[in-house]
């Protein structure tokens, strides 16, 4: 086999309503077998903490929660240069996930391979009263989202 590059899947999220999504896909994932070269990662600002997460990897796997104004529970992928063009600024946080990519870029501190899961939650401000309430179409996207990276990892270490 192969030399293999160690992966990383990064949750980007908080306690709070629907931008809990990367921190329950990440909880979910700490209970399944993964390969070894695979670690797992929880990042609540990814202005402050996210490019360090990301250091030492050959592939970053960045989930989500974004507001690009389509259906509430889509998933969407975007990788590499997509994410910038894709949208500004995908995520729901203040500094989001493609300001960041952009600084790590100019740094010259970015893993070689970069991609993100996303999925759209509803185009209202989040409310930071309510922990652990996720509306059912993003709670109903987490399994998808989750059988649709194991997949596209799979066929990396095959």
């Amino acid at each position: 086999m192969a030399n293999i590059a160690p992966f990383r899947i990064i949750g980007i999220g908080s306690p709070f309503g629907d931008d809990q999504l990367g921190w329950r896909v990440i909880t979910a994932l700490e209970v399944e077998p993964l390969n070894p070269n695979i670690s797992l990662a929880r990042c609540e600002a990814p202005g402050s903490t996210l490019l360090q997460l990301m250091q030492g990897a050959q592939r970053v796997y960045l989930i989500d929660a974004v507001q690009t104004g389509a259906t509430p529970g889509t998933i969407q992928r975007w990788q590499g240069e997509e994410i910038a063009t894709a949208q500004s600024d995908l995520s729901s946080h203040g500094i989001g996930v493609a300001s960041v990519l952009a600084l790590g870029k100019a740094l010259g501190d970015l893993p070689p391979d970069i991609i993100l899961y996303g999925v759209e939650i509803a185009m209202k401000p989040i409310t930071y009263t309510v922990e652990g309430k996720m509306s059912a179409a993003v709670e109903n996207a987490i399994p998808i989202l989750i059988s649709m990276l194991k997949k596209e990892i799979e066929t990396h270490f095959l």
